[in-house]
């Protein structure tokens, strides 16, 4: 591991109507890999700031933070980071792939297999318990995410 500190990530969880956005990641470390839209907190960013603004660059969407979904560590040889993932709520845009995002999908929890091992699996997991609650509540609130 490098001596470059640890990184901060943040990424936004965004549903609708039962669906969850996610990206085909354009670059490493993950390039080719389905996750939510993200990337690196800026110098001066709160932790929504950073999530909306990766949102927007990525996908062109818009949405408002609810707050922090879950909260995870990456460690491996080559880098080491923090990634702080905002629930939010969508306000508008279908969404483009742009920026470090090859593509992107709007997808319900029973498509989440067809991705296979192009979903990373801890994106999976997270993913998979807030849609399976979006759907459950018919809701997706700062009550029900900010738990």
């Amino acid at each position: 591991m490098g001596e470059s500190g640890v990184l901060v990530g943040v990424a936004a969880l965004v549903i609708r109507e039962g669906r969850c956005l996610l990206v085909r990641r354009g670059k490493a470390p993950n390039a080719g890999r389905w996750a939510l839209p993200g990337g690196r907190l800026r110098h001066g960013e709160s932790l929504a700031e950073g999530a909306l603004r990766e949102l927007r660059e990525e996908t062109g969407v818009e949405a408002d933070a609810l707050g922090v979904a879950e909260i995870s560590e990456v460690r491996a040889a080559s880098h080491h980071y923090v990634l702080i993932t905002q629930a939010c709520r969508w306000r508008r845009g279908e969404g483009v792939a742009a920026d470090d995002a090859s593509a992107l999908g709007w997808f319900a929890l029973g498509e989440l297999d067809a991705l296979g091992e192009a979903l990373l699996p801890a994106v999976r997991s997270l993913v998979e318990r807030r849609l399976a609650a979006a759907v459950e509540e018919g809701v997706w609130s700062s009550h029900q995410e900010c738990r």
